[in-house]
């Protein structure tokens, strides 16, 4: 295996996006849309760009011993990256969460 040309360093963590139908001013009150999870973290959504356009990558980061941690292994493992270098730590995985009008996503 050849020695990666980057190295990404950094977070790993599952992503809960909700869709609002607009943003509810402070202290108000939106019901969501529609809500995706998936994998992401911005040093893992770096590595996963660069090796999906041909950049010999190698990632280095962490995950919890959790349900999350085990989906964003298999989803690691399952990319173009050339070499991970993921730990499994005690304690839950990271996570993230991100409100978006549905207006702004258009």
């Amino acid at each position: 295996m050849a020695v990666p040309k980057v190295w990404i360093v950094g977070p790993l963590a599952w992503d809960t996006v909700v869709y609002l139908p607009n943003m509810p001013a402070a202290g108000g009150f939106s019901q969501s849309t529609k809500k995706i999870e998936r994998a992401g973290g911005t040093a893992a959504n770096v590595a996963i760009g660069l090796s999906s356009a041909g950049v010999n990558t190698g990632f280095v980061g962490y995950v919890g011993q959790d349900e999350i941690g085990q989906k964003l292994l298999a989803h690691m493992q399952n990319t173009a990256i050339n070499q991970l270098e993921i730990e499994t730590l005690e304690g839950e995985s990271s996570r993230s969460e991100e409100h978006t009008s549905e207006l702004q996503s258009h």
